[in-house]
């Protein structure tokens, strides 16, 4: 058994439709529950994310805080989550992902034997798999797993990062308030780790 502090970064904006089934896949995780910390960093959602997540997030034995960003954009939001990690670990969900019930357990125990690893990444699920999103993720996945070995899996969701790596290369670009947080942050994380 992991004995080892995670912190979920659960970044959203509007994805009332999708977060609860995202929430009960993190409450049924089989990690120790008081290990598990969720920072939730909104980007101004306009619909009930965040009081559904709140209300959800409450009745389980799971720590958590809501931040938000004042619409400064997602890498504002991941890096403050990654100023606000007390976790060794840094689990990104995203608010339409499903994991199986083992994810974390099986993160941190790979992250634990392997020590020279500053991001990795297991197969997780979609709720809606026809998103663009969802498509894309896939395409990446299947391309790295078909024979291009490249270490470089640039996606973040679904990604487990070690705190002191994040921290080591200066974590997100705050200024990226779109798309790209995440290919900016895995090449330079690429360059120190593995």
């Amino acid at each position: 058994m992991c004995n080892v502090p995670v912190t979920i970064g659960l970044c959203v904006k509007n994805c009332v439709d999708t977060i609860r089934k995202t929430l009960n896949c993190i409450i049924g995780q089989n990690y120790p529950h008081e290990l598990i910390e969720v920072i939730v960093v909104d980007d101004q959602s306009s619909d009930d994310t965040i009081p559904l997540i709140i209300k959800t997030l409450s009745n389980s034995s799971i720590n958590f805080k809501v931040l938000s960003t004042d619409g400064k954009g997602l890498g504002f939001a991941r890096q403050l989550v990654v100023k606000n990690a007390s976790g060794k670990y840094i689990l990104w969900v995203d608010g339409d992902m499903i994991l199986p019930s083992n994810y974390i357990m099986q993160q941190v125990k790979f992250m634990e034997r392997n020590p020279e690893v500053g991001k990795a990444r297991a197969k997780w699920g979609f709720l809606n798999e026809d998103s663009l999103p969802a498509k894309l993720e896939s395409f990446r996945v299947l391309t790295h797993l078909s024979g291009n070995k490249s270490r470089l899996l640039v996606g973040i969701g679904g990604s487990i990062c070690r705190t002191c790596a994040l921290k080591e290369i200066g974590g997100f670009d705050e200024k990226i308030r779109g798309a790209g947080e995440d290919i900016d942050l895995s090449v330079r994380l690429a360059i120190s780790w593995k």
